[in-house]
């Protein structure tokens, strides 16, 4: 799965609203793996902001999986969710 189609499913299905630009730079650069520092030498935002916003986003996204959501657990997390998903069609 493209990030693309991550983004699309966590908006339409999970959070059920559109991420503003910096939620998705956000979703974006944690998907690829970078810090919170790198993101902000790569943007216009400084780090703590980033960081700030991050940090709800993933509030946001731990409240809709029903499991704690952290930048460093977002690949482990959306695996686990893409297997109950796929196991559910197949039911």
């Amino acid at each position: 799965m493209n990030f693309e189609e991550v983004l699309e499913t966590i908006e339409r299905v999970l959070l059920s609203r559109k991420l503003t630009p910096i939620e998705r730079f956000i979703l974006h650069q944690s998907w690829l793996g970078k810090a919170y520092t790198q993101m902000a030498e790569e943007s216009s935002y400084c780090s703590a902001y980033i960081k700030s916003i991050g940090s709800q986003l993933w509030q946001d996204l731990s409240q809709a999986l029903g499991e704690k959501v952290t930048k460093k657990n977002l690949h482990l997390i959306w695996n686990d969710y893409q297997q109950k998903q796929q196991k559910l069609r197949g039911s």
